[in-house]
């Protein structure tokens, strides 16, 4: 469960990790009950600087999907 701003949703957190001395690493927590809408992405630049973006409101025309 991944805690946001648009409230508490299930999520699943992807990495991906730096491959070499330079490169960032990429974090998106995707939300399967709303179509795998990204809720949350963050990116940490080598010098340790992060972007870090949470979803503020879930979009009115997007239903919730009910899996089995």
């Amino acid at each position: 469960t991944e805690s946001l701003p648009a409230g508490d949703v299930v999520a699943r957190k992807l990495t991906r990790s730096p491959r070499r001395e330079h490169d960032r690493k990429v974090e998106v927590w995707l939300m399967p009950d709303y179509a795998h809408l990204p809720g949350h992405i963050r990116v940490t630049e080598p010098n340790g600087d992060t972007l870090d973006m949470r979803l503020q409101e879930i979009p009115p025309n997007l239903n919730r999907s009910h899996q089995p």
